[in-house]
């Protein structure tokens, strides 16, 4: 913190002398900047303009920058920063100006800050204010730029300075500035000894007393003699350890004769027999699960010996040496295509020529899988009928398909929106 710069804002001794001493300051550069008299005047709104054309300072900073000028602590911060990066402070006529100032009770009124700021940031690059033109806003690193930009940085560090920071500085800022000594002034030893003697001690002085602590006391410090101390040992005869001693005697249970325990003879149990009687029977075999594949199946109402089953129907239909295998045909049922599917709907499978059929309904996902015969090396054609739900009107719906040999599995779908349209 300069010590120039503080004596001058201590010599303003309110908000009045300091709006006060900032429009004679703005009123001082104005003039010491001006280039020419024609040259228009550097105005408060000319100075928004400005910092809007340049988009270094925007709206929502400049009404904060605002607001805080309504405290007089925040414009004494303010002031010092301008004199402090401006120097300002090295100016005799900014320092006259400022006791002029401080002296006067007239009433003043707001300062146009933003002008002034920009003015004292021109003063110090030494560029005529009257240039600045909003209408055609100057480069970011141009001599008029640089003061433009100062002018906006020292505005926001304003704004973004903490309330315990600006508390510290308003400490620095109202203590007294020291007045530099002269060292022709200071007194020598002969003027020190003629000087008067020190400030006697005041009448109720009294000199500390002495601390006893209790730890130690000159009464306890005396010690008495110990009556009726222990005897000392007396030394007794020698201890002599003879090879006699040495000899190892044997343990006592080496010298007892051994107890014999001889073991219980053996008890024979009678024999154990199992008869097939006592076996019980085994539990009939559990049924095998059922599995998602349906092998075709003959009609209803016949005996299994009486009624053939699909895979003889077609033997009798393309011949006994016609070589026959099995591929697999999934049906798929579903409300629209990659739709979800409906379960439990009854699906029939069937072959023309022949009274077998393989039937049943779909799993929770809307698929019947079946495995039906087929002759190698030629096509075979199947009937599919699908039972819709009784809310949709329980009709059936029949598709075929012709299946055969050289794929292993074949899908075919049924939706229920086509089949309503």
């Amino acid at each position: 913190m300069s010590e120039k710069a503080r004596a001058i804002v201590q010599q303003l001794p309110a908000g009045p002398q300091i709006n006060l001493f900032a429009t004679r300051l703005r009123q001082w550069l104005m003039a010491d900047l001006k280039a020419a008299e024609d040259a228009p005047d550097f105005t408060e709104s000319r100075a928004k303009a400005l910092f809007r054309a340049m988009d270094v300072l925007d709206d929502p900073t400049r009404h904060s920058f605002e607001r805080l000028l309504d405290n007089e602590a925040n414009l004494r911060l303010l002031l010092h920063d301008l004199l402090v990066q401006s120097e300002l402070a090295e100016n005799d006529e900014v320092v006259a100006l400022a006791a002029t100032s401080g002296a006067s009770e007239s009433e003043a009124k707001p300062a146009e800050w933003l002008s002034l700021l920009t003015a004292a940031m021109a003063w110090k690059r030494e560029y005529p204010v009257g240039q600045l033109d909003p209408a055609s806003p100057p480069g970011e690193h141009s001599p008029a730029g640089q003061v433009v930009r100062n002018a906006a940085q020292l505005i926001r560090a304003q704004v973004v300075r903490s309330a315990t920071e600006r508390d510290k500085l308003l400490r620095r800022l109202s203590q007294p500035v020291a007045t530099p000594v002269n060292p022709d002034d200071a007194p020598s030893l002969d003027e020190m000894a003629e000087s008067a003697p020190g400030v006697a001690d005041p009448q109720f002085y009294r000199p500390p007393i002495p601390v006893r602590y209790p730890e130690y006391t000159d009464e306890l410090d005396d010690v008495e003699p110990v009556e009726n101390l222990p005897t000392l040992p007396t030394r007794g005869a020698e201890i002599r350890i003879t090879e006699d001693d040495l000899v190892e005697a044997p343990p006592s249970w080496q010298q007892q004769p051994a107890l014999r325990v001889d073991p219980p003879a053996p008890e024979r149990m009678p024999e154990i027999r199992i008869t097939r009687d006592q076996v019980p029977a085994p539990p009939p075999p559990s049924p095998l699960p059922r599995s998602g594949v349906i092998l075709p199946q003959s009609a209803q109402g016949m005996s299994p010996q009486a009624r053939p089953n699909m895979l003889a129907g077609l033997l009798e239909r393309f011949g006994a040496n016609q070589e026959m295998t099995s591929t697999r045909l999934r049906v798929i049922v579903q409300t629209h295509p990659d739709g979800p599917g409906m379960q439990a709907l009854q699906v029939s499978v069937s072959c023309r020529g022949i009274r077998s059929t393989v039937a049943g309904t779909t799993n929770r996902n809307g698929h019947f899988l079946c495995e039906l015969p087929v002759p190698v090396g030629k096509g075979l054609t199947y009937d599919v009928e699908v039972t819709w739900p009784r809310e949709t009107g329980g009709e059936t719906e029949e598709k075929s398909i012709t299946i055969h040999n050289e794929r292993t599995e074949f899908e075919l779908p049924f939706y229920l929106n086509s089949y309503k349209s």
